[in-house]
C-alpha cells in the first residue's frame, strides 16, 4: 500500500508542476501583450489562466479520490 501512496503522490506532484509551469507561461504571455492591447485582453487572459489551474485542481481531486478508494482517507 505504501507504493500506491508514493505513486499517487508522484502523480499529483507532476500534475501540479506542469499546471504551475503552464500558468506561469500563460500569465507571462498575457502580461507581455496586455500593454500592446491597452487592456483589451484582460478578461481573456484571466480565463486562459484559469484553464491550466483547472488541470491542477483535477489532478488533486483525482489523487484524493484514489487515496479514498485505497482506504487511506
Amino acid at each position: 500500500m505504501g507504493l500506491a501512496v508514493v505513486a499517487v503522490g508522484a502523480f499529483a506532484g507532476v500534475v501540479e508542476f506542469f499546471s504551475g509551469w503552464y500558468v506561469g507561461s500563460v500569465c507571462a504571455k498575457a502580461i507581455k501583450v496586455l500593454p500592446q492591447t491597452r487592456g483589451g485582453i484582460f478578461i481573456n487572459a484571466i480565463v486562459l489562466t484559469s484553464l491550466p489551474q483547472l488541470l491542477g485542481v483535477f489532478g488533486m481531486v483525482f489523487s484524493i479520490m484514489t487515496l479514498s478508494l485505497i482506504g487511506l482517507m
